[in-house]
């Protein structure tokens, strides 16, 4: 066992004004100089906040993308793109519809192009903090099930994190739960989806529906067909849809298709709301398998 000494200050040192100064200007610099900066992104359509450290370069990207609540989902929560942006990456928290939009973009979920996604890594590759060639793509309920989809169609995207996914492709949605169609679109085309709206009036529906699994079949997520590490979190207690079920089934499927790369589920005893209980998990699958 090795031990740890103390570093003690001297006392004469203390006597120096200049020994104050510097030790000020010390710790000034380590708390403001490296202080996380956020952009807001008005460019090319994309709505989206960019976090970065100021004079960084060459760093990882991780685009985070936010579910059926619509909007900046995680600008709600800063700290957890700081978190990462402190781990060493740049980060950019990526709005794909919101009900509230002044046209910029869609005010529902519903035909959202992947090809927006592609959009928003290009623009972050472009930006001199962030390195070029792989990305990580978190993404909370719907926005991981969009994170699942577009590591099939864009193998620069090396890592995925899905809470609480969906292993099938989804139906639109929007504020009245009315709204038909399929919520994706790739290449001009609507994505072949499970019709939830005959479940929107009662959420134990869409357990019934998840659970006909010749009905929900031909829209399961290709999973297979990623290039990328894979993890899922979910919680056991999910009274929205069943998170951990699914998450399950995605496993099985990447089992019986010989999937060679990393793949992880961890289930919480918690509802649908996992965030705070599988942050640090998160960040140690991240750390592991793309690092910084």
């Amino acid at each position: 066992m090795t031990s740890k000494s103390i570093q003690v200050i001297p006392e004469t040192l203390l006597r120096y004004p200049l020994f104050y100064f510097v030790l000020i200007i010390s710790v000034w610099s380590t708390t403001y100089c490296c202080a996380v900066e956020r952009k807001v992104v008005n460019d090319n359509g994309l709505v989206a906040t960019y976090y970065f450290k100021k004079g960084s370069t060459q760093r990882p990207p991780i685009i985070f993308i936010g579910g059926s609540s619509g909007g900046n989902f995680y600008d709600n929560y800063q700290n957890y793109p700081e978190d990462l942006v402190n781990l060493g990456y740049t980060v950019l928290t990526l709005a794909y519809f919101d009900y509230n939009s002044s046209g910029q973009i869609p005010n529902k979920l519903r035909h959202i192009p992947l090809e927006y996604f592609k959009k928003a890594m290009d623009w972050t590759e472009d930006q001199p903090q962030t390195s070029k060639g792989r990305f990580a793509v978190i993404g909370n309920i719907r926005g991981g099930e969009a994170a699942l989809l577009l590591a099939i169609q864009y193998p620069k995207i090396s890592t995925v994190v899905a809470l609480v996914s969906s292993a099938y492709v989804g139906g639109a949605y929007d504020k009245k739960r009315k709204v038909s169609g399929s919520a994706w679109t790739f290449e001009g085309k609507e994505i072949p989806y499970v019709d939830y709206q005959k479940a929107v009036v009662n959420y134990n529906q869409w357990w019934e529906i998840i659970y006909d699994k010749e009905e929900v079949q031909p829209f399961a997520i290709p999973v297979e067909n990623m290039s990328a590490a894979v993890l899922l979190l979910s919680g056991e207690k999910d009274k929205i849809w069943p998170s951990t079920e699914m998450s399950k089934r995605i496993i099985r499927r990447l089992e019986e298709n010989r999937y060679k790369f990393p793949f992880q589920h961890i289930s919480y005893d918690t509802g649908h709301n996992i965030r705070v209980e599988s942050w640090p998990d998160l960040l140690r699958f991240i750390k592991k398998h793309y690092p910084g």
